[in-house]
């Protein structure tokens, strides 16, 4: 252990020892004793005291709070990570250690001093059910606690942010911030680029605004806040009166399907990427002439051409997007929910939707944005929590300078994860599965199963009900109702298919005698693009020392493998994708992890990119004209 690391864990360990030999000073306290003391310690934060002085006194008077009303006494390794909060950490708890009890911790500490605290977690559902959960223990001391959800009115919003600790989702925060921003210039998109303006904007405090400003934030499933929706940013946009008429996306999809891959244009899976090639942008020059009567270039031909080839070959109906009446609704890669309202810009959506034989929707274009990194980088303090952050923990330093501490567990682990299995094709993987789940089933066992699309789930679904197996689909489309599903997941005999990650930060309860036959059964189906992704579905069984069973099924057909340099890719798909029964082969198992690997890094680079865009309009920003 490195010199920083031990003087670490001799602090953390001695205000440890502080708070619990507070408790049984603070349990003898009466309700209305306990609230005054938190108060006491809030005067003295005025007077100048340092939230380091304050902490062990407050953090047992949270503790005894919790006991009293919600009957959950914070363990020792939960007030741990509460201390490492504070130090503007990212804790790593396993799944089912209590991370929305800890947050609670420095969410009392930081607002001793009348200063806003945010907690955003990744959807409303959990912002709202934690809200909900944890405000008898702010109640008991004195703070007062507010959520806001998307669909809030801005009256609720003011309400909520005017709270000591505001409850909140990454999107709904970035969304108000460009509002106010907005509101109060709506014509100052500089020519030199959409950030100039926004930085005095973010570091001014502006306490006269509803946000109130930015001064500590602890983001729940941090990793997926500061990480993964890191890689677009927050966007309110508008119409856009520059549209094409419908006729060029149509005209644009029928010709995409003429051209041939490798003769026409090229393909770059990874990035999304389209390049004609000499050949196609000859058929562009010829598409310009032939309908000239709608004025367009060459050049605006290939990026329609682009966009339609795009539309077929990269983008999945059922992975990527949905079909609701004439709309294409597009499913969100990171939680595998539904994108309601929200449309790919550069005209990428009207190429999805001449596709799919659509009425053409008036195109949109960012009128204001604000990436993760800039809104999250301009608070004054910064707190994560996730199960899965050590693989992230350079990012998370280099980026948000924030150290990664990983927690041990209150009770030791007793998941056991199966080695990989690995099929010829994706029909026999999907039989294997069905059978695994009849096998598991029929002895009792719950299964959850976890599917990287829609259309996969929904295929499952259907070898499931012709083998009599009852089960639920759950695709991603009703946070609530979801949630209660996922959290009877663990019950005997139950059998849940999700699509991607639906439920995510949900305990699921294992029911009686579940824990002697295994404990919950998860069953992966294909590898995830980020390998954290992977260990978040591994972890929804084995919580607070429950036995718990993994195991990940692939195919060589898996798109996974597409991200692969083609060559390859094409002797993989040569030597395996004949034949029949189970894969041994340690370097086609090497090939899933470096496919992953290849996609991770160029999600880090387009994050990179979109830091160092930040870094230099800030400059400008602060440069004289």
């Amino acid at each position: 252990m490195r010199p920083f690391e031990l003087a670490r864990k001799h602090y953390y360990e001695s205000l440890l020892r502080q708070v619990n030999r507070l408790e049984a000073k603070i349990r003898p306290l009466s309700d209305e004793e306990l609230k005054r003391a938190a108060m006491d310690l809030r005067e003295r934060r005025y007077q100048g005291a340092k939230l380091d002085a304050l902490l062990p006194e407050l953090y047992a008077m949270v503790r005894e709070a919790s006991r009293r009303t919600l009957n959950m006494r914070h363990y020792d390794v939960q007030i741990v990570g509460g201390i490492g909060l504070h130090h503007k950490n990212v804790i790593e708890m396993e799944t089912g250690e209590g991370k929305t009890l800890v947050a609670t911790l420095a969410a009392c500490l930081h607002s001793l001093g009348h200063k806003p605290v945010h907690i955003i977690t990744v959807n409303d559902y959990l912002a709202e059910r934690d809200a909900k959960w944890m405000e008898p223990i702010y109640r008991m001391l004195g703070f007062t606690v507010g959520c806001v959800l998307c669909d809030a009115g801005i009256e609720v919003r003011k309400k909520a942010y005017a709270c000591d600790i505001t409850y909140s989702t990454v999107r709904t925060l970035g969304f108000d911030f460009l509002r106010e921003w907005f509101e109060k210039d709506p014509t100052s998109l500089d020519t030199r680029g959409d950030f100039v303006g926004l930085y005095s904007v973010l570091t001014e405090g502006r306490e006269e605004s509803c946000l109130r400003g930015r001064h500590f934030a602890i983001l729940d499933e941090a990793d997926s806040v500061l990480i993964d929706f890191a890689r677009a940013p927050v966007a309110i946009t508008e119409k856009d009166p520059m549209q094409a008429p419908p006729d060029v996306y149509m005209l644009a999809s029928k010709f995409a399907l003429e051209l041939k891959e490798d003769g026409d244009y090229t393909i770059e899976q990874v990035r999304k990427k389209v390049e004609l090639k000499d050949s196609g942008k000859q058929k562009a020059d010829w598409i310009s002439k032939e309908y000239a009567y709608l004025r367009l270039s060459p050049e605006t031909w290939e990026d329609r051409l682009i966009d339609a080839i795009t539309a077929e070959k990269i983008y999945v109906n059922g992975r990527d997007y949905v079909i609701q009446g004439e709309n294409v609704i597009l499913i969100d890669d990171i939680t595998g929910r539904l994108l309601l309202g929200q449309r790919l810009g550069q005209q990428m959506h009207q190429a999805m939707e001449a596709k799919e034989k659509l009425p053409i929707q008036p195109q949109t274009r960012v009128a204001r944005k604000i990436t993760v990194q800039a809104l999250f980088r301009a608070y004054k303090q910064l707190g994560g929590m996730t199960g899965t952050a050590w693989g992230a923990r350079k990012e998370f330093k280099e980026i948000y300078r924030m150290r990664v501490l990983r927690l041990p567990t209150n009770r030791p682990i007793k998941r056991n994860r199966a080695p990989d299995k690995i099929f010829h094709t994706a029909d026999e993987r999907w039989d294997v599965v069905a059978n695994d789940i009849a096998r598991a089933h029929s002895r009792g066992q719950p299964v959850l199963v976890g599917t990287r699309s829609v259309r996969a789930s929904e295929q499952l679904s259907e070898m499931l009900k012709a083998r009599g197996i009852d089960h639920h689909l759950l695709n991603a489309t009703n946070h609530a109702a979801e949630a209660e599903i996922i959290k009877g997941a663990g019950q005997m005999g139950t059998v849940t298919v999700s699509a991607n990650m639906a439920g995510r930060g949900v305990d699921i309860l294992l029911g009686h005698g579940v824990a002697e036959i295994g404990g919950l059964r998860v069953i992966g189906t294909e590898r995830h693009e980020v390998a954290r992704f992977d260990h978040q579905l591994g972890g929804r069984c084995g919580r607070q020392g429950d036995p718990g069973e993994v195991q990940y099924y692939f195919s060589v057909q898996d798109d996974i493998l597409k991200a692969l340099p083609k060559k390859k890719y094409e002797a993989i798909q040569k030597r395996y994708s004949k034949g029949k029964g189970e894969i041994e082969d340690r370097g086609l198992r090497k090939a899933y992890d470096k496919a992953q690997d290849i996609i991770e890094r160029y999600f880090a680079e387009v994050r990179r990119n979109l830091m160092v865009r930040d870094e230099f309009y800030e400059y400008l920003e602060r440069t004289p004209v």
